[in-house]
């Protein structure tokens, strides 16, 4: 089975699919061609991307820590989840995951909290766009509100232990 293309196909009738750093290469062989671009080029781009990579994955692993750190009830029955599907002896191995729904729930929750990529990302539209002159509160109002939020209006916003206890995903 090719497991890009979801069919069942002989081996040498299976539909290449190009990745980026493939992609990159054929523009860096096409000579002559505006948009040709060097190995200099390749690599730095490449770089970016895992850096980004790595740079996100530890960061995002650091608010799942801290979020169980400030939620003792969610770090018990995240520890009681894994003791019961993987144990104390194993580690937790990719046919583990399936079974693990509230560390799953964990883990969106705080990427909904602690989103990866930025929120007030600069960028340039592709058409010519009318501004209106009061928009400068706009990116204040609307991606600020993430990263400030009001405890009065919020409280408590983590919302594990309450999603599960309605949830049927635990017993």
């Amino acid at each position: 089975m090719n497991s890009n293309t979801g069919k069942n196909e002989g081996i040498g009738q299976m539909e290449q699919r190009k990745d980026f750093l493939q992609l990159l290469l054929e523009l860096r062989e096409q000579d002559g061609v505006a948009t040709s671009i060097s190995m200099r080029q390749v690599k730095a781009m490449l770089t970016d991307i895992l850096e980004g990579v790595t740079d996100t994955t530890s960061t995002m692993v650091e608010w799942v820590m801290a979020q169980l750190m400030q939620h003792p009830e969610a770090k018990r029955k995240v520890n009681e989840e894994l003791i019961e599907f993987v144990g104390l002896d194993s580690l937790v191995e990719e046919s583990h995951l399936p079974k693990l729904h509230y560390l799953d729930v964990v883990i969106k929750e705080t990427f909904r909290l602690h989103p990866a990529l930025p929120f007030l990302v600069p960028r340039c539209p592709s058409q010519s766009n009318t501004v209106v002159h009061k928009s400068n509160n706009f990116i204040k109002k609307v991606g600020c509100r993430r990263a400030y939020v009001k405890p009065e209006i919020n409280g408590n916003r983590y919302y594990c232990v309450k999603i599960l206890k309605n949830a049927s995903l635990v017993a």
